[in-house]
């Protein structure tokens, strides 16, 4: 799991580049590895347009991987992009507090957790 809650734009492409070298070491190697993007409520201005590139390149890593998912607080992202359409790749849910406890599920199955 990598948990976003707040915004770096060096830290967020840091992420992301070492999630997909991860991911890309798993596929060639077929053991399989699920990756999740946990963003909470202080993350959500990565939609701000200053932040395209980097959208881009989260949506084409979730587009490349289906074993990579997005997690999004729904109302937090509702309050902060008002009437823009959320984008599809996303599971939305309805209260910051899912995304904050999925983290303690997941670390009881033995997922590992990175903060960025």
């Amino acid at each position: 799991m990598l948990h976003f809650d707040s915004m770096n734009k060096d830290r967020f492409e840091n992420a992301l580049i070492e999630t997909s070298s991860l991911l890309n070491s798993y596929a060639k190697s077929a053991l399989p590895v699920k990756v999740d993007l946990l963003f909470g409520q202080q993350a959500v201005e990565i939609f701000e347009p200053r932040y395209a590139v980097q959208i881009r390149q989260l949506k084409g890593l979730i587009n490349r991987f289906e074993n990579t998912q997005f997690y999004a607080c729904s109302v937090t992202l509702r309050m902060f992009l008002g009437d823009i359409e959320m984008p599809q790749e996303m599971r939305l849910f309805h209260s910051d507090d899912v995304v904050k406890g999925m983290i303690p599920e997941r670390m009881v199955q033995g997922w590992g957790y990175i903060k960025v």
